[in-house]
């Protein structure tokens, strides 16, 4: 999780630190826009999580269970 906070940082940084705007030819987002952004985000953290739930992963297959499979597809 550190390297998500300091990409996180980096990100706002370059669009809201005027030396590092003007190198990089950015506009920092108006307060709505920045708002949106961040709903639109947790948004998607809430899918994964929804669907992690609803559709649990499957655990990996075995070298025997792999064998028969590819038998039972020729």
């Amino acid at each position: 999780m550190p390297a998500a906070g300091a990409a996180l940082v980096l990100q706002a940084a370059g669009v809201y630190l005027p030396p590092l705007r003007a190198l990089l030819g950015t506009e920092p987002l108006p307060p709505g826009g920045l708002a949106v952004a961040c709903v639109l985000s947790g948004l998607g953290h809430i899918v994964m999580r929804a669907q992690a739930r609803l559709v649990p992963e499957r655990p990996p297959r075995t070298g025997s269970a792999v064998r028969e499979a590819r038998r039972g597809a020729r």
